[in-house]
């Protein structure tokens, strides 16, 4: 008693726009990339005022007190600090190099 199987191959079109397995899943659309505005000159002046009247803020004093130690390895200091206060290491890059900024900006006037 042999048994014989058979076996068909029929070929199903895939569908456009399903992500994994072919022909299962679920519709994926890509969301719209935003587009960066550039900061209005207002917007821009009045941020550099309120930075002139208000100072720097408790931990972008830390910052800059951590940039100003002597030493090896402090830029990666600061940037672990701001990293931990506000979360993203991009931003955190980012702070680091304004407060840098500031510092250089300070020297140059005295």
């Amino acid at each position: 008693p042999s048994v014989k199987t058979i076996t068909t191959t029929k070929t199903i079109p895939s569908k456009a726009g399903y992500f994994g397995v072919e022909n299962s899943g679920y519709k994926v659309e890509k969301l719209p990339k935003k587009v960066k505005k550039e900061e209005h000159p207002k917007k821009s002046f009045i941020k550099s005022l309120m930075r002139e009247v208000a100072g720097l803020k408790p931990y972008e004093l830390k910052i800059n007190d951590i940039l100003k130690a002597s030493g090896l390895k402090q830029d990666k200091k600061a940037r672990k600090f701001a990293k931990k206060k506000l979360g993203k290491y991009s931003r955190a890059r980012k702070k680091v190099n304004e407060i840098n900024g500031l510092v250089l900006d300070s020297k140059k006037d005295n």
